[in-house]
């Protein structure tokens, strides 16, 4: 498929999932002490994420691909200044509504883009989040536009749904199944990894989800089901810790990647 087209199949796809989530409510006050907590940052990607993250007060950072707007709110919450990007119009006046509802809005300033084409201004963030965004576009023509925007030091958070296994590559051609859907998901595989470790010279990689991916044969929502994906994801973090091979097995992976100074990227 051509990246045109692919494009704008992705905005109609978005411009129909908005409709299906405007009628945005506040963020809980559960959610964001969670996230603030972090308890379950060894099992969980996302509260490994802010867990990371630490304190933010203060905090310049950019939420690339931020969607309706979900994580952009909460790291506001949190004392951040987030720079907040979206190549769909409909998911950023969602993400816009959701920002006054928690009382963020002058915390955060969004942009309506492509970040294939966005020019991202350079020594700027102390941050970068990246959350399940670069399997949708063209690696190399995004990953030097984040190292280059951060400031001396600051980092790069990308989290991404892989399949590094052959057999699970096999089976995904055979029976795809549905990453957070989008119109063109794909998994990222080894060969991808590789390129974007190439672009950082520190970096920490932690994957999730071995066993966690039965999660989705469970109904999803309830009790039950959150009981099933917190002892999965233990599992997961007891095998992996003694059984690391197996990461290649696992369905999501975390980088922070870090930026020593100006020069450090690839141009």
């Amino acid at each position: 498929m051509k990246n045109q087209d692919r494009k704008h199949q992705e905005l109609a796809y978005q411009a129909e999932r908005s409709l299906q989530i405007k009628n945005v409510q506040p963020t809980p006050k559960n959610v964001i002490e969670r996230y603030r907590e972090t308890k379950l940052w060894r099992f969980v990607p996302k509260e490994y994420v802010f867990k990371v993250l630490g304190n933010l007060n203060g905090k310049i950072i950019c939420d690339l691909g931020c969607g309706e707007g979900v994580i952009t709110s909460q790291l506001a919450k949190f004392g951040a200044q987030v720079t907040a990007v979206d190549i769909s119009p409909d998911l950023i006046e969602i993400a816009e509504r959701r920002a006054v509802l928690d009382e963020v809005r002058s915390h955060i300033k969004f942009i309506i883009g492509d970040v294939e084409k966005l020019r991202l201004p350079e020594n700027k963030f102390d941050f970068l989040l990246a959350y399940e965004v670069l399997h949708h576009i063209d690696i190399p023509s995004i990953l030097p536009k984040i190292i280059a925007s951060l400031k001396p030091y600051g980092k790069a958070i990308i989290v991404e749904p892989i399949a590094c296994s052959p057999v699970l590559q096999k089976l995904r051609i055979i029976t795809p199944i549905k990453i957070d859907g989008g119109t063109h998901d794909r998994q990222l595989n080894i060969e991808d990894l590789k390129l974007i470790l190439s672009y950082f010279g520190n970096y920490e990689i932690t994957y999730f989800r071995l066993f966690g991916r039965l999660e989705r044969l469970f109904p999803r929502g309830g009790y039950m089901n959150k009981i099933v994906m917190l002892s999965l994801s233990v599992i997961d973090r007891v095998i992996l810790n003694n059984f690391p091979f197996l990461w290649k097995f696992c369905g999501i992976v975390v980088i922070v990647g870090t930026k020593f100074k100006t020069t450090d990227y690839i141009s």
